[in-house]
């Protein structure tokens, strides 16, 4: 590969996800700018996809997080939130 282009493997390692899942979305066109070049041959330009991950695959805000840790301790507590006090 040339440096403008990443590699299916160094694709997926950046997102987290599978060789596979990157395939795949390359197949069903959702990762911007990448095509199958062949059959088994895959092109995914550097430029689209780092501007992919840093405008359209946002991290979760801390709000979020803290969010969901609070509503798995209610789960974990045997709590549900319409039963803490305050809340309606």
């Amino acid at each position: 590969m040339n440096e403008d282009s990443l590699t299916v493997k160094e694709a997926s390692a950046m997102l987290g996800k599978s060789e596979a899942f990157v395939r795949q979305a390359i197949i069903n066109r959702t990762l911007p700018g990448s095509y199958n070049a062949t059959k088994k041959s895959f092109h995914i330009p550097k430029k689209a996809f780092m501007e992919y991950m840093e405008h359209w695959r946002p991290s979760p805000s801390d709000e979020l997080i803290t969010a969901l840790i609070n509503r798995y301790m209610d789960i974990k507590k045997g709590c549900l939130p319409s039963q803490r006090s305050g809340i309606q």
